[in-house]
């Protein structure tokens, strides 16, 4: 028996005596336990054939989310995700409820996307020194350059983004007005939208938003099998895609006489290159330098994919084509490309870096869902 081995083992029989216990909180425990402990041992004693073709090709960033990416030679992984990325957002104030008043647990505000706007694929950010800098080919001349953090005593609001309500505080009225004549301007923006004031906000350092537990890893979880965290990311911490896949896309894309597409319409964090077309759906756990990461589940595509990364225009692909061949749920009209990944508790801190070697600890079947 290997020195390793003990810990496994050990924690192993204690979870099997428990298992006719009614301590479900202390089994949880301890499966998570023997889950990080199993996963170790993988990486670290049994050291999997490493495919030197694999490499990372890109890393982008999104400091606010749905404007422009930036791309990075390097990202280093924070608990909420990648440093840097998505941790501001748009919002407008939310309805009133029907009895007049926000109670003190109603989302104040609610998040603006390309998915209601999309000239704010135009909008192009530079993070440098402590600052923001916002311009676009729409407001030729003009920019917005503000503190990246908010201003004393500066409103902090309750926003839903997707099923959850974050807390977030305002970032000033010079980023708010320079938004909101891109907003203003916007032809695909829904006129009840645009009678609201759009305001840029930051997430509170104290907000805790986690990702969906019903896709993440015990070995994901904290010590007391708490979800990981994220930032305002659409539900999970890091996207990423592989361009083999991309290239397969725009094969029958070409083949139908269409444009070809740029990876940018998808917006990943992390692109692979060297792989299968689709090769990723199948990923379960891979290492990229010392960071593990843990594949949850395929990106369900939404019209935002359809729009330019660069004009803001928007068009009928990829959807329209995805349909056709990555329609994989049964009686689904979800269309996948790209993988939501989480990161180990323990690659917190580790960076990642474009031309890293890709290696694939654990292969699976596919999981799909909204």
């Amino acid at each position: 028996m290997h020195r390793e081995q003990i810990p496994i083992i050990v924690f192993t029989v204690l979870v099997a005596t428990l298992a006719t216990t009614n301590f479900t909180r202390l089994r949880h425990i301890l499966s998570t336990i023997v889950s990080r402990f199993r996963l170790h041992f993988i990486v670290v004693t049994k050291p999997q054939e490493s495919d030197s073709k694999r490499q990372v090709s890109q890393l982008h960033t999104y400091p606010i989310k749905s404007l422009r990416a930036i791309d990075q030679p390097t990202v280093q992984i924070e608990k909420r995700g990648l440093v840097g990325d998505r941790g501001y957002m748009l919002v407008v104030p939310a309805p009133l409820p029907a009895w007049g008043s926000f109670g003190p647990k109603d989302p104040t505000h609610r998040f603006l996307t390309q998915r209601q706007c999309p000239s704010l694929a135009t909008v192009v950010v530079v993070a440098e020194n402590d600052q923001f800098t916002l311009t676009s080919h729409l407001l030729p001349n003009v920019q917005a350059t503000f503190s990246t953090q908010p201003i004393s005593e500066s409103p902090k609001y309750r926003a839903t983004l997707w099923g959850d309500c974050v807390q977030v505080e305002d970032m000033g009225d010079t980023a708010a007005q320079f938004l909101q004549s891109i907003v203003d301007q916007d032809s695909e923006m829904p006129d009840d939208l645009k009678l609201l004031k759009v305001r840029l906000v930051v997430q509170c350092p104290e907000d805790v938003r986690v990702a969906n537990e019903q896709y993440v890893p015990a070995a994901t979880r904290g010590w007391f099998g708490q979800a990981p965290v994220v930032a305002l990311s659409d539900g999970f911490p890091i996207l990423i895609a592989n361009d083999k896949s991309l290239e397969e896309l725009n094969r029958r894309l070409q083949a139908k006489g269409k444009a070809l597409l740029s990876m940018r319409n998808f917006r990943p964090n992390i692109v692979v290159a060297g792989l299968e077309p689709f090769e990723e759906d199948r990923w379960k756990v891979i290492r990229i330098g010392n960071a593990i990461l843990h594949v949850v589940k395929g990106c369900p595509r939404c019209k935002q994919s359809c729009t330019d990364q660069t004009s803001g225009k928007v068009s009928a692909e990829p959807l329209e084509t995805m349909a056709e061949f990555r329609a994989l749920e049964a009686d689904s009209k979800n269309v996948y490309f790209a993988q939501n990944v989480v990161p180990s508790p323990s690659s917190v801190g580790s960076l990642i870096s474009v031309g890293d070697s890709v290696e694939v600890l654990e292969w699976g079947e596919p999981v799909w869902g909204d």
